[in-house]
């Protein structure tokens, strides 16, 4: 099963859950998440929107939220307000 191209299989899956997030080190336009929301209404999309400047690693990823530990408080954000 892939997620990419588009698969039913993969549709029906997420449409089972009442949220599904998506976590994309990706710019938000054309992202794989922005096509998954596009038809699947409980998508909640977490991806770049805008310049990202150059950096360390793991500095740029806890800037822009994709840390484990940013993308943890993410979650529990997300799950507190459902």
């Amino acid at each position: 099963m892939n997620i990419f191209p588009i698969d039913n299989e993969v549709v029906d899956i997420m449409s089972a859950y009442d949220a599904v997030l998506f976590f994309e080190e990706a710019y938000y336009c054309g992202s794989i998440s922005e096509k998954y929301a596009s038809i699947c209404p409980n998508v909640a999309q977490f991806a770049i929107d805008g310049f990202v400047k150059h950096g360390k690693c793991d500095v740029l990823l806890d800037e822009l939220g994709f840390s484990a530990e940013k993308m943890a408080d993410t979650v529990e954000g997300f799950l507190k307000d459902e």
